[in-house]
Order: C-alpha cells, then structure tokens, then sequence
C-alpha cells in the first residue's frame, strides 16, 4: 500500500476518495489520518498545515486516537515554526 511505502503522492492523489469516507465507516479513522499525514510530511508547508489541523480537528470531535493529537501538535508546531507549543493550543476541541 502507498502508504506503507511512504508513497505520499499516491496518497495524495487519493485524497477524493479518502475525503468521501464518512463517520461511521471502520475506515474513517484511517482516512482522516492518511488526510492529514500527507499534508504534515513535508514539515515545512506552512500552506497544508492549517488544513491537516482543520481534519485533526474533525477526527478529534468524532473519535479520540492519541495518534490524532501528536498530528495535531506537528501541525500548530508546523503553523507557528516553534518548538513548543502552548498547553492551551494543544487542547482537545468540544465536542457537540
């Protein structure tokens, strides 16, 4: 699979069909991770971070996989070019 491959591209170009899994699918999780992996790979696109954390985000709302939040605080780390990010950025979102 492309992604055990770090195939990011292939990722990539996949990303319609992993953007139309929905909630309740088992692969969701898995979708939104692929999602926001491949914008977070590059650690210095400051464009895709802000989206990758926008589908973290998404996933954290809906299920709560700790891989979730280490992608959330690459992303914010990636956004705001720090080492460090504060406690308060890192939090989990409410949930509806």
């Amino acid at each position: 699979m492309a992604v055990a491959a770090r195939d990011w591209e292939t990722v990539k170009a996949l990303e319609p069909v992993l953007a139309s899994v929905e909630g309740g699918d088992p692969l969701y999780s898995a979708a939104l991770r692929y999602r926001a992996e491949w914008r977070l790979v590059d650690g210095d696109d400051r464009d895709m971070a802000p989206e990758a954390l926008e589908i973290v985000d998404l996933g954290l709302a809906r299920t709560s996989p700790r891989w979730l939040l280490g992608q959330r605080k690459r992303a914010l780390q990636i956004i705001r070019q720090e080492e460090e990010i504060p406690a308060e950025l890192i939090e989990i979102p409410e949930t509806e």
